[in-house]
């Protein structure tokens, strides 16, 4: 009897071991994966109209190993289509176009943050800036932050980020976003003998927001909701696929004018084979 009790012990650890997960990628050395990039943002400005923003992209990412405090990634934006219209206009995607198929180095912290980023020219950094350090926040190492650990079916988390420096054009100007995010373990499928689980999100989102449209700033808080769903291959440690929207409300001023707007967002990651 003992030894039945003892046997249904160990066999309870082992499946409760097996059902239990921890998100982290794969950042080992020589590691390398690509993925088609899409996004946009809308919102209205009065007096001018609509300002379309964003496009699609491929990124290519190469995990280079350890540096000093640093893990180095190589990453290569190609085949960059850029949508920005203001009123009506149809603006140049000249800086999209500069830094097509030419690789950046970036500097990811043990939290995994982007640091800092260097290019090949200096005059490059601030237009890779708004690609790499804009609105859609990646983290290289922790995909749904450091809380997701020893997570079942049905779990929930919190992650919260505050004075995250964001760059939306290519003046350099900074601006300042926080975040709160609730992770939920929604399922995990077994494919073709892969362990994808099925992650959702729900963010509130503070934005102290500077922009640069026309040569004058735009400035102001925003403030909104994202919402996201993920698979993250769970065996090999990457993600497949991320889809989010959101849509914000902001309180800003442009050219001496003060006024009331909502952003709307949408953008999509997806891994190519």
């Amino acid at each position: 009897m003992i030894r039945v009790v003892i046997v249904f012990f160990v066999a309870f650890l082992f499946c409760s071991e097996k059902n239990i997960h921890t998100f982290k990628n794969n950042i080992n050395e020589g590691y390398s994966v690509k993925y088609k990039q899409d996004n946009i943002m809308t919102f209205e400005i009065p007096g001018m109209g609509e300002v379309r923003q964003g496009g699609n992209r491929v990124q290519h990412l190469e995990y280079l190993g350890k540096q000093g405090e640093f893990f180095l990634v190589r990453s290569t934006l190609s085949k960059i289509t850029s949508i920005n219209v203001l009123g009506g206009k149809v603006k140049s995607d000249y800086d999209s176009q500069i830094i097509n198929n030419i690789p950046c180095l970036l500097y990811i912290d043990m939290n995994g943050d982007i640091d800092h980023l260097e290019a090949e020219q200096e005059y490059m950094e601030d237009i890779f800036k708004t690609e790499y350090m804009s609105l859609s926040i990646a983290n290289y190492i922790y995909p749904f932050g450091k809380n997701a650990v020893d997570v079942s079916i049905g779990d929930s988390w919190i992650e919260a980020k505050d004075s995250i420096p964001i760059f939306l054009d290519d003046s350099g100007a900074e601006s300042k976003m926080s975040i709160s995010s609730t992770y939920t373990l929604d399922k995990i499928k077994n494919k073709k003998g892969i362990n994808i689980a099925y992650i959702s999100e729900i963010s509130t989102v503070n934005c102290e927001f500077i922009m640069s449209i026309n040569g004058e700033y735009m400035e102001g808080l925003q403030t909104g909701t994202f919402n996201s769903a993920y698979r993250f291959d769970i065996d090999n440690g990457e993600l497949i696929r991320d889809s989010t929207s959101g849509k914000t409300l902001g309180e800003l001023t442009w050219t001496d004018v003060s006024f009331t707007t909502h952003t709307y967002f949408s953008s999509s990651v997806k891994k190519m084979k």
